[in-house]
C-alpha cells in the first residue's frame, strides 16, 4: 500500500509578490512521499465546494456559473468557497 502524503503550502503572501494573484491564496499538492524530489504528484477531487465565479484579468468576478460542486476539482481563475 502506497503512503498518501498531502503537503499543504500556505501562501499569504502580499499580492505584489503574487505571479497572476491579487489575492492570498492557497496551494496544497497531494503527493506519495513528503519529500518534493522523491514523490510523485496525485490526482485528486474536492469532495464538496461553492464556485462563486472565474476571476478576470480586471480583478471581477464573473458569476454566471456559480454554485455548488462535488467530487470535482476547481479549474484555472476559479474562485472558490469551502
Amino acid at each position: 500500500m502506497k503512503r498518501l502524503c498531502i503537503l499543504l503550502v500556505l501562501l499569504l503572501i502580499a499580492p505584489a509578490f503574487g505571479a497572476d494573484s491579487t489575492e492570498p491564496h492557497l496551494h496544497f499538492h497531494m503527493a506519495t512521499h513528503p519529500r518534493w524530489l522523491a514523490a510523485d504528484g496525485l490526482p485528486y477531487v474536492l469532495r464538496a465546494y461553492t464556485l462563486d465565479g472565474v476571476g478576470r484579468s480586471d480583478g471581477s468576478i464573473d458569476r454566471q456559473a456559480s454554485g455548488p460542486r462535488r467530487d470535482d476539482l476547481p479549474a484555472e481563475d476559479q474562485v472558490v468557497t469551502f
